[in-house]
């Protein structure tokens, strides 16, 4: 503030500079929290899709040339079940576990494709307030060619930062 004349003039202009900073640092923490927050949700789902793909595999081992049964989810909760495969848990302290549903994740799907060589595993997120804008109502999945024993990684997630894993 200054005085000119009689009357008293404010500068603004630190003031204003101020809130702007102010409100852009808060906006980049802001986004910063709910992005680690997707991301971590994001993991959850992969965690999902890997501990199910490990079964799968295992599975596929014990049922050649039959897709249908191998890219079951029952199938699959069973094979987990498996004291084989219990075994071979613990031995490579894999921590796998199958579950229908998580904490962000509304269902998992497993289902053969019709060329019967290829699975494909859903992971659908909750469309729910604790799930992210950018993840809400969406799909991660695996299609898996049991032939070949490669994985292709499919989503309608929008926002490339969370997907690159996905997209390479």
């Amino acid at each position: 503030m200054f005085l000119w004349g009689n009357r008293l003039h404010f500068n603004l202009s630190p003031l204003i500079l101020f809130i702007l900073i102010a409100v852009g640092v808060g906006y980049g923490c802001y986004s910063t929290v709910r992005h680690v927050q997707a991301v971590n949700q994001l993991n959850e789902a992969r965690k999902a899709l890997g501990d199910i793909r490990t079964v799968l595999i295992w599975s596929s081992a014990q049922y050649p040339h039959n897709a249908i049964k191998t890219c079951n989810f029952k199938n699959i909760q069973q094979a987990s079940a498996h004291a084989e495969f219990q075994k071979i848990n613990q031995l490579f302290d894999w921590n796998v576990s199958v579950q229908q549903q998580t904490q962000y994740l509304e269902r998992i799907k497993v289902f053969a494709i019709n060329d019967l060589q290829t699975c494909m595993i859903k992971v659908y997120f909750k469309y729910d307030h604790s799930v992210s804008d950018d993840l809400a109502g969406k799909y991660i999945a695996y299609r898996y060619d049991l032939k070949n024993n490669k994985t292709e990684c499919l989503t309608n997630i929008e926002k490339y930062s969370l997907v690159k894993f996905c997209t390479r």
